[in-house]
């Protein structure tokens, strides 16, 4: 089936077009789009830095993904299952190995300080 390949691309082009986004700072953290990854969205420069971090990961995953479909809309019927199934595993191990590396990325980010806030005198 033809419409796999198809989704299959476009996942692809939507993990692409959102690792850009995040990386470049014009998505900032939301509950939809972007890696899921609890040290990434605990700080907008988290979000950006780990973003940034796994795009090589995702865009190598995301790239043979697409390139994977492409070959696997012009298999055999017999042999497209295999050609859909090994582009979404390599989508999937983009994206795992994108966000282990964001993870890391953004666990280097030193959260903000909130000293310059004024002392509690109500416990005085």
């Amino acid at each position: 089936m033809i419409f796999v390949s198809l989704i299959v691309i476009a996942s692809s082009l939507a993990a692409i077009v959102s690792i850009e986004a995040a990386a470049r700072g014009r998505l900032g953290i939301n509950s939809l789009i972007g890696l899921r990854v609890s040290s990434v969205m605990s700080s907008d420069e988290a979000w950006q830095r780990g973003h940034a971090a796994a795009r090589v990961p995702v865009w190598i995953g995301a790239s043979g993904a697409v390139a994977g479909s492409l070959i696997s809309i012009v298999l055999p019927e017999s042999a497209r299952g295999v050609g859909q199934t090994a582009s979404t595993t390599i989508l999937l191990l983009g994206v795992i190995v994108g966000g282990i590396i964001a993870s890391r990325a953004a666990r280097g980010v030193v959260p903000p300080v909130f000293d310059d806030l004024p002392p509690n005198d109500s416990h005085t």
